[in-house]
């Protein structure tokens, strides 16, 4: 057993830099009111825009059809899903169903959720310093129609905040994915093949302010497979 007991930033709680972000978005406090930065409206419209065209390739699992999970009427109102990125295929966006406008032609209506700091976690600039946040409070962006039904990873849970915060963190039963050479001197420069290996846990208790952090397990290969694990 492995306990965590450090900040979820350190818990994988953020992705990969974004070094295509502005120096001007690094100080913003994640209090004000609800908005996107301008970074973040391009990056989720040209994202929204190129699943919807192309969709996103996912490896296949070595046995588990997930698709199945997925399927257009898995979907459902007031629901939060994790989408994968066009990067590394690590389902690290969030989205909140509004609205399931059709089935035959899949089409929903969603928003992005989006965060512009992680106080919440402590003083370290995560979100200013290019990483995706995955865990913690976000707010709801603005609504647009989506379309690109296997880019959505699995469904997640949630609850809600004052001010209609949505708040995701590592619950008892979760399987996370965790940074294997996580360091507190990433940064923008941080060769992306060392930002891009990980390992999975399981979460063995939900996540604690007291504590500032989770407990988890390491899951391990199994031997023969890629993408089975114990």
């Amino acid at each position: 057993m492995t306990t965590i007991r450090q900040k979820l930033a350190e818990l994988g709680a953020f992705s990969r830099p974004r070094r295509e972000e502005n120096k001007e978005n690094q100080d913003i406090d994640g209090d004000e009111p609800l908005g996107e930065s301008s970074s973040r409206k391009a990056r989720d419209k040209a994202h929204a825009s190129k699943e919807a065209d192309t969709g996103i390739n996912v490896p296949g699992s070595d046995f588990h059809d997930f698709d199945m999970d997925r399927t257009e009427r898995s979907f459902g109102e007031d629901e939060v899903w994790a989408v994968y990125d066009n990067n590394d295929g690590m389902p690290r966006y969030y989205a909140i169903i509004h609205n399931i406008i059709s089935l035959n032609t899949f089409k929903v209506q969603i928003s992005w959720l989006n965060s512009k700091s992680n106080t919440e976690f402590g003083s370290l600039n995560w979100v200013g310093s290019g990483f995706t946040k995955t865990c913690g409070k976000f707010r709801v962006g603005k609504y647009e129609i989506y379309s690109a039904l296997n880019s959505f990873s699995h469904k997640v849970k949630w609850t809600k905040g004052p001010r209609g915060i949505i708040c995701i963190y590592p619950r008892k039963g979760d399987i996370w994915a965790l940074y294997r050479n996580w360091s507190p001197d990433w940064n923008r420069t941080t060769p992306e093949d060392l930002i891009h290996k990980y390992d999975m846990v399981e979460v063995l208790e939900d996540y604690s302010e007291e504590k500032g952090g989770v407990t988890v397990v390491p899951l391990v290969k199994v031997a023969g497979f890629k993408t089975v694990f114990h």
